[in-house]
């Protein structure tokens, strides 16, 4: 009987902690449908181990990516070099020869999307 009662005492641990990581997965897409750039949690050091185990699953299927996405027609530095799997220096270079200008928003350099869009299909 003992076995049985641990056997069931798994199970249901194994349900909860499904079920904490779906909730959490579920509170962190709809954080970061509200808020965007910023968000602020608190939880417990297992909360945190079940964070990192939904972002990865997040991640994986697809429902977050990694990048930043265009905002406002302007992509992010980071975003660009990706893209067009170029390096800082080589961006550098386009901005001084007049390949690709970027525009300057506070501290930060993007780049327009339709700009991006015209080197992805020239390099395609």
């Amino acid at each position: 009987m003992e076995a049985v009662d641990q056997k069931n005492q798994s199970a249901l641990a194994s349900w909860d902690a499904n079920l904490d990581h779906e909730l959490l997965e579920k509170r962190l897409v709809s954080q970061i449908n509200k808020a965007g750039d910023h968000i602020t949690l608190t939880f417990t050091s297992k909360g945190a181990a079940s964070l990192i185990r939904g972002i990865q699953s997040l991640i994986e299927e697809g429902k977050v990516r990694r990048s930043i996405p265009a905002i406002d027609g302007l992509i992010p530095k980071k975003e660009v070099m990706l893209r067009l799997d170029i390096s800082h220096a080589t961006l550098y270079n386009w901005k001084k020869d007049g390949t690709l200008i970027p525009v300057k928003v506070g501290k930060k350099y993007y780049y327009r999307a339709e700009d991006v869009a015209l080197m992805e299909k020239n390099e395609g």
